[in-house]
C-alpha cells in the first residue's frame, strides 16, 4: 500500500486501516482511517513491477490523488486536513518499492 500518514504511524504494525490514507495497489482499492476499507478506486492491479506510483496532496483543497505510470487515478479522498508524510504499508514479505525524484 502507498500513501500518506500522519507523524503517529506504528513503524511495527498495520496503519492502512489506523493511520492515513493508502491506495492498495494489489487490488486496487482504497484503505483509511476514516473508514474507507476496501473502497473502491482502481479496477485493476497496479503492483506491476516498474509501475510508477505517485501520490498529490493538495491541501488547499483537502484532497488526495494517485497516479499510476503519470496517469490521474482521480480524486481519491477528500475534506483531508493536517500534516501529512509519505508512506508504505506492506501486506506479506518479498515486497520492495525504490524511492524516485519527482521531475
Amino acid at each position: 500500500m502507498v500513501g500518506l500518514a500522519t507523524t503517529s504511524f506504528h513503524r511495527e504494525g498495520n496503519n492502512y486501516s489506523r493511520n492515513g490514507y493508502y491506495f492498495y495497489l494489489y487490488n486496487g482499492t482504497l484503505n483509511s482511517s476514516i473508514g474507507d476499507d476496501d473502497k473502491e478506486y482502481y479496477n485493476q492491479n497496479a503492483n506491476q513491477d516498474g509501475s510508477i506510483i505517485g501520490v498529490h496532496y493538495d491541501e488547499s483543497f483537502g484532497t488526495i490523488t494517485f497516479y499510476l505510470n503519470g496517469k490521474n487515478l482521480g480524486i481519491a479522498y477528500t475534506n483531508v486536513t493536517g500534516d501529512l508524510y509519505p508512506a508504505f504499508d506492506f501486506y506479506g514479505t518479498g515486497a520492495c518499492i525504490e524511492l524516485v525524484p519527482f521531475h
